[in-house]
């Protein structure tokens, strides 16, 4: 090919009868991936930039020949790009660009199949293949008409895509009874909850229980059970004559795919049941268990009949924890059929200075089981509750300034929960200018005191035996890392 080009150019030199250009400067092809990050395990495209990042080495033309071969020797044409791999399968055979000027880029897209079993960083080669044009021949009046004959010389480049790649774990799943309670050598229902919440999808999921008597069915079957999804399936059990607790094993067979193929996998997740005696079959629970100083609102009291038959006159009597106060304690909800569930609505309040922690609330009920033998029942229970510990923190002092600049001291003290990496900051005043406007404190536990400084400026147009106060603004985070903020005040008192 080369001296074919050799010679076509010694003949259109040695005739005369055209005019040519020697291209020098050529293409300069550059490309990266645009999601870095592939997952393990799946199919999934990968987008690369593709650029041409070429710029003149010479600036001097005046032909016409020079010309053209100025304005399109720095272009990449007939673009093939193949990308490889010797740990991933690249499924798209390659991409095709008819044309890449000079200082532009397109995106391109390949589709990858990412084995299951590797990770970390992972190196690609793409090879591009592409024309440019070598030289530029102009025949004819140049002032009338003329014709212009390309001839192009095939480029190859190799560059490396680089991605990282996370690894893909199977399915892994969580099972919750919706129902914990059932009664000794009676036959119940038991919903469970089966979550996904691993990072694959799951097919010809099937559940199936050891540890307890199911009358059916011998396996649940779901058919997909993707990521981050939950299904419910139901069983009829037979509940042991003992009391106490069931240890019960779900096993769940599936299939799902690591980036290769379809494989089996088997999943083991014990839960519990407890099993009573009919006569306590009253479940309860609260809406909400976390509570703050200062708070009110409405708490909503969930009341379940458990047991296998209905129950009448039921009536609740709950008692109030210490640093809360209810608008009622006593109520009266009747009738209830066999797993129906009925809500209480509370109206509450938490005391300012309630004590921090654990608190309890009692509840007792009466009722009449509608069973065989109607019978009067009483049972008492206890719902936990939290009133948070969060941080609170005040100002005990009043710094006198003077005019002009000044370092306060603020004596603080925390009189909430807890707190660590506590940052203050000033919100600046009229005619108090901040100089260092924030301070730090790594911790400051419930009824510490600390002092921080910060610097001032007082205007010479503050009046001298008043009280300023200032906002101070704090972050904090409680002991189980939770960040909040809040705000205390400041009161500078300014003399001359």
């Amino acid at each position: 090919m080369r001296r074919v080009f050799l010679a076509i150019l010694f003949l259109i030199l040695a005739v005369g009868s055209a005019k040519g250009v020697l291209v020098t400067d050529k293409p300069e092809l550059d490309a990266y991936a645009l999601n870095k990050v592939l997952q393990a395990g799946k199919i999934q495209e990968l987008k690369v930039v593709v650029l041409n990042t070429a710029k003149h080495k010479w600036s001097e033309r005046g032909t016409l020949e020079e010309e053209i071969a100025y304005n399109m020797s720095l272009n990449a044409y007939n673009l093939s790009l193949e990308l490889s791999s010797d740990k991933l399968k690249v499924l798209t055979e390659r991409v095709r660009i008819p044309l890449l000027p000079a200082n532009s880029q397109q995106i391109v897209s390949f589709q990858i199949s990412v084995p299951y079993n590797i990770s970390g960083e992972c190196t690609l080669k793409l090879k591009i293949r592409y024309d440019r044009i070598r030289y530029v021949e102009v025949t004819g009046n140049v002032s009338e008409s003329y014709e212009v004959d390309y001839f192009y010389r095939k480029e190859v480049v190799e560059i490396p895509i680089r991605v990282e790649i996370l690894q893909t774990a199977e399915p892994e799943f969580k099972v919750y009874p919706l129902k914990s309670t059932i009664y000794a050598s009676e036959q119940d229902k038991i919903p469970l909850q089966i979550a996904n919440v691993g990072l694959s999808d799951a097919r010809n999921v099937e559940v199936a229980l050891e540890g307890i008597e199911v009358i059916q069915p011998e396996k649940a079957i779901l058919s997909h059970l993707s990521q981050s999804s939950i299904s419910v399936v139901e069983f009829d059990v037979k509940a042991p004559k003992r009391e106490g607790k069931v240890y019960v094993l779900a096993r769940i067979n599936y299939t799902y795919f690591n980036g290769e193929r379809w494989v089996e996998g088997c999943y083991k997740v014990p839960f519990e049941l407890f099993v009573e005696k009919v006569g306590e079959g009253i479940e309860f629970s609260l809406g909400k268990e976390e509570f703050e100083r200062g708070e009110n609102g409405v708490l909503e009291l969930f009341v379940m009949n458990n047991y296998l038959h209905p129950i009448k006159d039921l009536e609740l009597t709950i008692s109030e924890p210490k640093g809360m106060d209810f608008s009622a304690t006593r109520f009266l909800l009747g009738y209830l059929n066999s797993g129906e569930v009925r809500v209480v609505r509370i109206l509450y309040s938490v005391d300012k200075d309630a004590d921090f922690g654990v608190k309890e609330i009692e509840i007792t009920a009466k009722y009449s089981i509608l069973a065989s033998k109607i019978e009067k029942r009483e049972l008492v229970k206890s719902l936990r509750i939290v009133v948070e510990e969060i941080p609170e923190i005040v100002v005990l002092n009043k710094p006198v300034v003077y005019y002009g600049e000044n370092v306060v001291k603020l004596e603080v003290m925390n009189v909430g929960g807890d707190a660590k990496n506590v940052h203050f900051k000033l919100n600046p005043s009229p005619g108090i200018k901040l100089k260092m406007p924030e301070a730090y404190i790594s911790e400051l536990k419930r009824g510490e005191k600390a002092t921080v400084s910060f610097r001032i400026d007082v205007d010479d147009d503050v009046i001298a035996g008043n009280e300023y106060r200032i906002d101070v603004n704090y972050k904090a985070e409680k002991i189980d890392g939770e960040e909040i903020s809040d705000t205390c005040y400041a009161y500078l008192i300014v003399e001359e």
